[in-house]
């Protein structure tokens, strides 16, 4: 990308960030009207979760200093309403996040805060949840599935912790098994699935998301163990 370009659409989706934190809430807003006012106070917790995210990521990986810069500032500001979320994927967004900062600025207090308050609590939902066919933290399956799984391995990585990795190496395993069609293709876990206990996908009615996160969560995997299978699963 031109870095003329590149800086004025940095610049621009980085604005409407800073615009939606409302410092009175301490959350993010999310969905906004034509004339530039808000329809809620507060967005959701996926949005303030990929808020966390989008701040470390750019923290860590944005061309220039200034938004670098302008990413870490907002970070210290804003992400400590992650060690409130209830949400088991928004948990996972903004520890995707922390792990991000903790690579551009390790020994950053509060987003290693971030990456120990939530794994424990995961690992207790999947061993509430799994039966021996069914390895997974919920009794069904929704969007943004494999993000769950690459949060662990990011979490395990940066704290050291082997179980983690572990963990989230097993229900990615899992969870690419039941996106893989009979005749070895990627598919998807449907909307039409969610809220289906113990209830494998159904084929249709997929989210373009689903695949992002199954690419990402498997490079993850792949850093953290250099097994070139999941290169192929990638």
């Amino acid at each position: 990308l031109d870095p003329v370009e590149r800086d004025k659409w940095t610049t621009i989706y980085a604005s409407f960030v800073q615009y939606a934190w409302n410092p009175d809430e301490r959350r993010f807003r999310n969905f906004m009207n034509f004339d530039r006012t808000w329809c809620e106070d507060v967005g959701s917790e996926d949005s303030n979760g990929r808020a966390i995210w989008a701040l470390g990521v750019t923290a860590r990986d944005g061309k220039d200093p200034k938004h670098r810069d302008w990413a870490r500032a907002m970070f210290d500001a804003t992400a400590s309403l992650g060690l409130d979320l209830g949400s088991l994927r928004a948990q996972s967004f903004a520890m995707l996040g922390a792990a991000a900062m903790l690579d551009a600025s390790p020994g950053h207090e509060l987003a290693k805060s971030i990456l120990e308050r939530f794994p424990d609590d995961q690992i207790a939902l999947l061993d509430a949840a799994r039966r021996p066919e069914w390895q997974w933290f919920e009794i069904v399956l929704a969007y943004d599935n494999a993000r769950l799984p690459q949060a662990l391995i990011v979490a395990g990585q940066a704290l050291g912790r082997k179980d983690l990795v572990g963990c989230g190496l097993e229900t990615l395993d899992w969870i690419v098994a039941k996106q893989t069609s009979p005749e070895g293709r990627f598919r998807a876990v449907g909307t039409e699935s969610f809220h289906r206990p113990y209830a494998d996908p159904l084929q249709f009615d997929q989210q373009p998301l689903e695949a992002q996160a199954t690419v990402d969560a498997c490079i993850a995997a792949y850093r953290a163990t250099s097994d070139p299978r999941w290169v192929a699963e990638a």
